[in-house]
């Protein structure tokens, strides 16, 4: 007896879809609330007074070890590992960046800590150059340096919008082929295999491995890895201008660039905090949403759908950050 074969509906091909967009808005709703719940002005003026004072105490070392020698480097040294602890801590479009990033597309997590240590790194570099090349080559003034320092803010924010369109333009690439894949699969399948697989998942595609864990993890693309660090680390840390331009007046170049180098490993320690919190936040949820199913497929449309809304989340803060830096320079303590 032959059986007719009806094609799924609609419906039930976007289903698993509007699902997934329903289960990250509400994580989004309740990470909101739990914004507004914790009086996070008050952390963020904490921490921002704590960037203050700790710039003030560096200006301080600086002139002790201008007065006397080396041996006064110890506590510059210190306090320049705990000025880039602070300044990781507070308000910037590197921490959103990374956050965002990592948080919608799988990575691996020793890679995730990798990036932050790089963009930290880069981001005091840029710095570094930024100074020698504007004072040692083409002896800029002071506000000749801080407008090529905005003009890089402006550069990076490019770049904070070229992340955001490459994961929209990968996630729609794999959301459309999931989607034609499967419905493919559906057509084309004989009326005898509808019927054994009719008590199965209706949304799972032809495969049904369970989920693995390298499917949670997986590699950065050397593209991905240089457009994020452009993006984060093309913007100099304006407190270790500051503090390079300090050393500079006083003769004490080295000094100046080795307490930014120190700046720059506190600062990669912290965002890489933030980044294991990240990817393990990350892993956790994927994990027990997919747990049930234990199929490709649920896990392929949540991680697709989720690295699509990251995606927009990203080119919109790089329009919105291009837009503000384009109208006012950006604060000195972001």
């Amino acid at each position: 007896m032959q059986h007719k074969y009806l094609p799924p509906s609609l419906f039930n091909q976007i289903l698993p879809f509007f699902k997934t967009v329903l289960i990250l808005s509400l994580i989004l709703i309740i990470g909101i609330g739990i914004f507004y719940f914790i009086s996070w002005d008050q952390l963020l003026i904490d921490i921002i007074k704590t960037q203050t004072l700790l710039q003030q105490k560096l200006t301080q070392k600086l002139h002790l070890i201008a007065k006397h020698g080396w041996e006064a480097s110890g506590a510059l040294i210190s306090i320049s590992f705990l000025y880039g602890l602070f300044h990781a801590a507070g308000p910037g479009h590197g921490k959103a960046v990374i956050i965002t990033y990592l948080g919608s597309s799988p990575t691996q997590l020793r890679r995730g800590i990798l990036l932050s240590l790089i963009t930290a790194l880069v981001q005091g570099l840029v710095a570094i150059l930024l100074i020698e090349i504007s004072m040692q080559l083409i002896h800029l003034s002071l506000r000749k340096t801080q407008e090529t320092a905005l003009y890089l803010n402006r550069i990076s924010f490019i770049f904070v919008m070229i992340i955001g369109l490459l994961l929209i333009i990968k996630s729609v690439q794999k959301l459309y082929q999931y989607y034609r894949i499967h419905i493919h699969h559906k057509i084309f399948n004989n009326a005898q295999l509808e019927e054994e697989n009719a008590e199965k998942d209706p949304y799972q595609c032809c495969t049904t491995t369970p989920l693995h864990a390298s499917y949670l993890e997986q590699p950065i693309t050397l593209k991905q890895l240089l457009t994020v660090i452009l993006a984060i680390g093309l913007r100099p840390c304006t407190g270790a201008i500051l503090i390079l331009l300090g050393a500079y007046s006083m003769g004490l170049r080295w000094v100046g660039i080795i307490a930014v180098l120190v700046m720059s490993i506190g600062t990669g320690i912290t965002v890489s905090f933030i980044a294991i919190l990240t990817v393990s936040s990350r892993n956790f949820v994927l994990k027990h949403l997919t747990k049930a199913q234990k199929k490709h497929s649920r896990y392929q449309i949540f991680t697709n759908t989720s690295m699509l809304l990251g995606g927009i989340l990203i080119f919109t803060m790089g329009i919105m950050l291009l837009l503000q830096g384009i109208q006012q320079p950006v604060s000195p303590l972001l």
